[in-house]
């Protein structure tokens, strides 16, 4: 019974803070306002700010509740105005005439809200590039509602002012729109990284490829100018490898000796050479029936 009794005092008391203490309203509203943004899934400190001091072209300071970022460096500015006294006196009312006339001030007080945020001039900022409206966000739902179905001018005069009143609801739409910017803008960004990439990726292969083709010519003119020189070393008769073993053989002493591989491969190239030497002169007889050449000549 006790903590009954306290929540139903604390009830009271914040029902009276938010009726009578202006304070006490906008900082309800401010709460309210932060909560549709995080239910949007916006990021405070990345896609929006606030309580963000602003400074217009004649030095005036403006403080807005909150600013949206936009990509492209744009800003989206919501001011929640909360105007809960003539609406507690139309749900509260006794008959008919009384509600309606807690209604008219309830429209008279968001319309002077309206007034009063469109002579701030957020929308032209200095250095801001803002849309052309700035947001009004009334944080109770039914009492934007009615507001707009009891007067269907007040929502056109206010676009007229550069003022877009919206509740809870339509609030929620508006930054989940900016929030769906936002993604479009990220995937953008990546479709840009992926393509530049790309690009980068393919001259570089382009490039590699094009090394890879010098390489592989040098590796041919390597193995050209290797075969060649090989052939001056070990290949025929009277290479320079057989040269230099007559020479040790002859008596010659050198320090050091040939390889035995380098050796024994230029041996099998002379005696190779050899070979096919006497097989031409054999070649030769038996191609004139074995009569000496002479003879077959004649």
């Amino acid at each position: 019974m006790s903590l009954n009794r306290q929540l139903s005092d604390d009830a009271h008391a914040l029902t009276r803070a938010l009726k009578g203490q202006v304070k006490a309203q906008g900082a309800w509203g401010e709460l309210i306002l932060e909560r549709v943004l995080e239910a949007a899934g916006l990021r405070r400190g990345s896609e929006y700010e606030l309580q963000v001091s602003l400074v217009d072209d004649e030095g005036r300071r403006l403080q807005p509740d909150a600013v949206l970022r936009l990509p492209e460096d744009r800003l989206l500015v919501v001011d929640a105005k909360v105007s809960l006294v003539a609406w507690n006196a139309h749900v509260n009312a006794g008959d008919d005439a009384e509600r309606g006339e807690a209604m008219r001030r309830h429209v008279e007080s968001l319309r002077g809200h309206v007034k009063g945020l469109a002579g701030r001039n957020y929308e032209q900022l200095h250095g801001a590039r803002s849309p052309d409206f700035v947001i009004m966000f009334v944080p109770v739902e039914a009492a934007f509602s009615a507001a707009v179905a009891q007067d269907d001018a007040l929502w056109q005069e206010a676009w007229q002012r550069n003022v877009l009143i919206v509740g809870p609801a339509s609030l929620l739409f508006v930054v989940r729109t900016v929030a769906q910017l936002w993604r479009q803008a990220r995937q953008d960004r990546n479709a840009r990284e992926i393509a530049e990439r790309g690009a980068e990726l393919y001259d570089r292969f382009v490039s590699f490829a094009a090394d890879l083709e010098k390489l592989g010519d040098r590796l041919r003119q390597a193995r050209e100018s290797y075969d060649s020189a090989w052939s001056r070393l070990a290949k025929g008769r009277g290479n320079l490898v057989r040269q230099a073993e007559m020479l040790r053989e002859l008596g010659v002493k050198p320090s050091k000796t040939l390889p035995a591989d380098t050796l024994a491969r230029a041996l099998e190239e002379e005696r190779g050479g050899e070979a096919r030497g006497d097989a031409a002169l054999r070649v030769g007889p038996a191609a004139t029936g074995g009569a000496s050449p002479a003879a077959a000549q004649g």
